[in-house]
């Protein structure tokens, strides 16, 4: 509280005379010096500039003159290797030495050599006599053989490519010249032939009258020549080259070895800049005379060759006229100052004055005396402040009557409140919160029904009772209700603090504050738990009967492959028996067993049709296909049985515009066999018409509508309601008559449906049915397909070597007789022990491999994997491998493919499918094998479709789950690599390799193969090296296949970038909204549906969960965390 005893004088600096006083100088002082002190800088500047700009012309002048220099050297040896003497000179040299049968350096010293050089050198010699800047001429072979110098010094008679210089730069230079044909630069360098002399080399072709290249001509220049451009010591200006290795050129004349710029600002520059193009300033260091300079440098592009050419000027001479100024500036403060100390004295006290009088009255206001009052006779804003003083006293007067009258009415209304609150605390469970969900205020009722005390409550969030019940979209609709202001109704699971579920009617209501923002919700709730208890258990009660009916699904499809087993043998034995010398009554015999095997298999088949459709694990297999060709090939089928009885099948094709489409060809012909085959066997004279049309919907879908009229004997019109039920036909003499499960109806309905469409029927009984199909269907992006060939075409060859994979012995005779009947033989591997054993010990190589997937000790899938992975030798890594299996649930076919299998055929083996299959792989051999030797691919489509028979839909699924697992494979590999984990570094890199070959990523499989087979021979860098290529692939083929995966997807998916500035507007926004307890709606915001970069995603990943999951000060910290990455 205020004291009332009397107030204590202040002293004298904490003064209002001497604030305004101390504020006065402050501010017109502090400007002022701040301007002097920028007044001086700019000076300073200006001076230095002006100095840049000497520099820089000075530097461009030097480059020039260097540049024009090479030029005309460069012209100088381009008319020499063109002179005829010379390439005779040379030509005659080689002659010579490839008929002494001498080696190089004895060939030089003998007569027949020296009687050569004396007659043809005078050419040469007058050049090294008349151009100052020639240390010596050579003449070379291009097997790198100096012949010729004139210097006659110790490099004559060796060789550049493999003698003793051959690693000197004259060596690289000739090199170069070897392989591009064009005039080169070989950098200064010390060079021990001549005495260590640092020295460099320009090389030319020589070139005879028909273009072809005789050898190389070489001249040798004075490093003196290019130093006497520059000066030797350092004047107001100076200049000085820099060599690629940080070499001092421009002084070389003075210097005894191989000197180096030893200035710290030359070096840094020199490993952080050689590779840029622009010219550039650097300021404040020591040059290579050890004196304080500014200076200016450029690149200078010797052939090839990059130099540094620098210019510096005395940092002395730019500062002594700059001192000066600051010396006038700081008179001129001092003097300024003085002024503004005597003026600002007066002022103060012309405004102290009447503010003590105005302190004297508030005084006695506040020790209780009401009649004061000001009467100062001031004007302007003194005079207004008197004013408002009396105006004041006067209100505070009627204030306090007033604030009496007020307190009695609040005292009333809390009164009525409290009545009201506990009316509705014996009802009603309470809580009240903040906008972050912190619990404010709980009632009795909420605490007996959560079991949590008071103190336990208030001050935490109210997800402390989420019971994880109800989903993210759940939680997620209530705030977007509330925090718009509107009243929020439904059913909530909480979690009492003993761990036991209790459901509550809830009802929140917001309440706004001025800005129409919550700032509390109010929560109203009634305890439901028992009403939910009930709902509950007739929930359960229902998923134990779908669960049931899925258990029956699920135990005919797996049946059907222990069913299909033994009916390969069946149906096998029988084709090969058919094959065979026959009698007719044996031949008939046979035929009706194949008969009755075949419609076993048809039953089996609709049996495992319609239990996957029931399961939801039939998917669909969209290729593209000619749709006139199929029907047109459906209808010839089909019609082989109608002619029998007569009947004529009828295809009215007329409104098919476009031929090539998109779809399950096989589900189609499923539908067309199944109603067409019924119509064929329910009519007995007459006719069944087809008419099929194509209706576009837009640029990629249309529906195809296939409408089957047949004259047979129709359907009761109470009979048709049940017509699509499983197992139903329409009365049990139908059954008796014509056969049939009553499936097939049932499957094509669910076909149906499963391809985005339906089917119709309509009967006339006595007259005939008429069915129609309506399914949607994709146009193909291409305008024709191609031919595949005709399997009863093929003829392989005789020498081709089968490897048959199969545990069955009925089945191993079945299919040694179909490919017997192809004119193939097959060793036979009993498990995939014994097949891993035979390729390794093969004589010859095997061309294919046929491999049952479920065998006993090693099934296929592993075999196959053994098989990719260089088991059974390399040269059987990428040997084709055809599955053979009696499943055929959805899944099976890509279980294959990432196992490593290159096709897949179901058993009973269909010996027609079977050869054409064996014909894709068998006859494109030669082709795969040229094209092993061009450069590998980043990512062969065509062959990963090939891979899965086609199907995109298969191979994107594929991709996903490859883009998924090589990230992780990748973050392991490197972290063995940092461990130095050989085993760890194997492990890995093998896993890439698989799953690469797997989706045929060529390129990065072969890398990731080179680290596995030679991780234990590579050094430490290279190894990091290796590993950096494998990443920097990795990223470009996942960019590729998200093109891929993403095309034709929806315009919310395509990528989008954001900026920095854009990142950091997004994350303010969402702090401000965050701090105000705003609901924010994750899914509508693209920075959470976009790729930014890996580190920054995984990041606004789990900034997202934690919003969804209003973990508002977790996210807070993750924003800032994200902003400080960014800014």
């Amino acid at each position: 509280m205020l004291s009332k005893s009397k107030i204590s004088g202040v002293v004298w600096y904490k003064s209002l005379g001497f604030s305004i006083l101390f504020w006065f100088l402050l501010l017109s002082l502090v400007p002022l010096l701040i301007i002097s002190y920028e007044s001086n800088a700019i000076s300073v500047k200006s001076f230095k500039e002006a100095a840049y700009e000497d520099l820089k012309h000075s530097v461009e002048l030097e480059k020039k003159f260097i540049d024009n220099w090479f030029y005309y050297r460069k012209v100088d040896i381009s008319i020499w290797s063109q002179t005829k003497a010379n390439i005779d000179f040379l030509t005659l040299l080689i002659s010579e030495y490839k008929n002494s049968n001498n080696n190089l350096s004895e060939f030089v010293k003998t007569y027949n050599y020296v009687d050569i050089r004396n007659k043809n050198q005078n050419d040469l010699l007058k050049l090294v006599k008349h151009y100052d800047y020639i240390y010596d001429l050579f003449l070379i072979n291009d097997e790198g053989d100096i012949l010729y110098t004139v210097a006659q010094e110790d490099d004559l008679g060796t060789n550049l490519l493999e003698g003793e210089y051959s690693s000197t730069k004259f060596a690289a230079s000739y090199s170069k010249t070897i392989k591009d044909g064009k005039i080169n630069f070989s950098d200064l360098e010390l060079y021990k032939p001549s005495n260590n002399v640092i020295t460099g080399f320009l090389t030319a072709p020589l070139v005879d009258d028909k273009g072809n290249r005789v050898g190389v001509m070489a001249v040798q220049l004075k490093a003196e020549r290019i130093s006497s451009l520059f000066n030797d010591g350092v004047n107001r200006t100076s200049n000085y080259l820099l060599s690629s290795d940080g070499l001092l050129i421009s002084d070389m004349a003075s210097l005894t070895d191989r000197s180096k710029v030893e200035a710290l600002v030359l070096k840094e520059w020199y490993i952080s800049h050689k590779n840029e193009e622009s010219l550039e300033t650097m300021s404040g260091y020591k040059n290579p005379f050890s004196q304080d300079v500014i200076g200016t440098y450029d690149n200078v592009d010797v052939l090839g060759v990059k130099w540094i050419l620098f210019s510096e000027i005395n940092e002395e001479s730019i500062y002594k006229i700059a001192n000066k100024a600051t010396y006038k500036a700081f008179i001129f403060f001092i003097i300024t100052m003085i002024i503004v100390v005597i003026v600002a004295f007066f002022i103060s006290r012309r405004i102290v004055k009447p503010i003590k009088s105005l302190l004297d009255a508030s005084i006695k206001f506040s020790r209780g005396e009401r009649d004061v009052s000001l009467n100062l006779g001031c004007k302007g804003e003194i005079g207004e402040l008197e004013s408002a003083f009396n105006i004041m006293i006067y209100s505070l007067k009627e204030n306090e009557e007033r604030l009496k009258e007020q307190t009695s009415e609040a005292k009333k209304a809390l009164q009525e409140l409290a009545e009201q609150k506990f009316a509705l605390d014996a009802h009603s469970i309470v809580a009240i919160t903040d906008v972050k969900g912190t619990i404010t205020f709980v009632n009795e009722k909420f605490i007996e029904i959560s079991g949590y005390p008071r103190e336990e409550l208030i001050g935490k969030n109210h997800r402390l009772l989420n019971s994880g019940l109800h989903g993210m979209e759940f939680w997620n609709n209530m705030y977007a209700t509330v925090s718009s202001g509107k009243i929020w109704h439904d059913e909530v699971c909480n979690i009492a603090k003993d761990g036991h579920f209790y459901w509550v009617d809830t009802t929140i209501v917001p309440f706004m504050n001025e800005n129409n923002k919550p700032k509390s919700y109010v929560a109203i709730r009634t305890d439901i738990t028992d009403k939910k208890a009930a709902e509950l258990e007739l929930i359960e009660a229902n998923e134990i009967a779908e669960e049931s009916v899925k258990a029956k699904s699920e135990f005919l499809a797996t049946m059907s492959h222990e069913i299909r087993t033994p009916m390969n043998g069946v149906i096998g034995m029988l084709g090969l028996l058919m094959n065979t010398k026959l009698d007719e009554t044996q031949r008939r015999q046979a035929s009706l067993a194949e008969g009755s095997a075949k419609a076993l298999l048809t039953l089996i088949n609709d049996i495992l049709d319609f239990s996957k459709l029931e399961a939801e694990k039939m998917e669909l297999d969209n290729i593209d296909f000619n749709l006139r060709d199929e029907l047109e090939t459906f209808r010839d089928t089909i019609a082989i049985k109608a002619q029998e009885k007569g009947i004529e099948v009828i295809l009215d094709t007329s409104d098919i515009k476009t031929d090539i489409i998109n779809a399950d060809l096989g589900r189609i012909r499923q539908i067309l066999f199944n109603i067409v085959g019924n119509a064929v066997k329910f009519t007995s004279k007459g006719h069944v018409l087809i008419k099929a049309s194509l209706t576009l919907v837009d640029k990629v879908n249309a529906r195809l509508i296939l409408k089957m009229s047949d004259t047979g004997i129709g359907i009761p019109n109470d009979k048709l309601d049940r017509l699509f039920e499983s197992f139903s036909q329409v009365d049990a003499s139908t059954t008796r008559k014509y056969g049939g499960t009553g499936l097939g109806l049932a499957i094509v309905q669910k076909l149906c449906s499963l391809m985005g469409g339906k089917i119709d029927v309509k009967s006339d009984l006595g007259h005939g049915s008429t069915f129609t199909v309506d399914i949607g269907v994709k146009l193909s992006k291409s305008s024709s397909l191609v031919k595949t060939p005709i399997a009863d075409n093929i003829e392989f060859d005789k020498n081709t070597k089968v490897l048959l994979v199969e545990d069955n012995q009925t089945n191993q005779i079945v299919a040694q007789g179909i490919l017997n009947s192809f004119g193939l033989n097959a060793d036979v591997a009993n498990n995939g022990i014994e097949a891993l054993e035979l390729l390794k010990d093969s004589a010859k190589k095997y061309d294919v491999v046929l491999m049952d997937c479920q065998m006993p000790e090693l099934d296929g899938y592993d075999t196959t994997r053994a098989i990719r992975d260089a088991k059974a030798g390399k040269a059987y890594i990428s040997i084709p491998i055809i599955a053979m299996t009696a499943n055929a649930m959805a899944g099976d076919k890509e279980k294959c493919s990432i196992a490593g299998m290159d096709d897949y055929l179901s058993k009973p083996l269909d010996p027609e499918l079977l050869r054409s299959t064996l014909a894709k792989w068998l006859l494109k051999k030669d082709k795969v094998e040229n094209n092993s030797k061009k450069e590998l691919l980043l990512w062969d489509e065509k062959n990963a479709l090939n891979r899965l028979g086609g199907s995109e839909k298969l191979l994107k699924k594929v991709l996903l789950i490859f883009a998924d697992d090589i990230q992780n494979s990748l973050k392991s590999l490197k972290e063995a690599i940092e461990k130095k984990d050989d085993s760890g570094i194997k492990l890995h890199s093998h896993s890439i390799k698989g799953s690469c070959g797997n989706v045929s990523a060529m390129k990065m499989e072969q890398m990731a193969r080179e680290i596995e087979l030679n991780e234990s021979e590579f050094k430490e860098e290279e190894l990091h090296e290796k590993f950096q290529e494998l990443q920097k692939n990795a990223s470009e083929l996942l960019r590729v296949l998200d093109e891929y995966i993403k095309k034709d997807a929806s315009l919310h998916n395509i990528e989008k970038k954001l900026s920095e500035l854009e990142i950091i507007k997004i994350m303010l926004f969402l702090k401000e909204e965050l701090k105000k307890g705003s609901y924010i709606d994750t899914g509508s915001m693209d920075i959470f549906n976009i790729s930014i970069d890996e580190a920054r995603d995984l990041k606004l990943k789990k900034l997202k969960k934690e919003i969804d999951s209003f973990l508002t000060d977790e996210a807070l910290v993750t924003i800032d965390d994200i902003l400080n990455q960014v800014m």
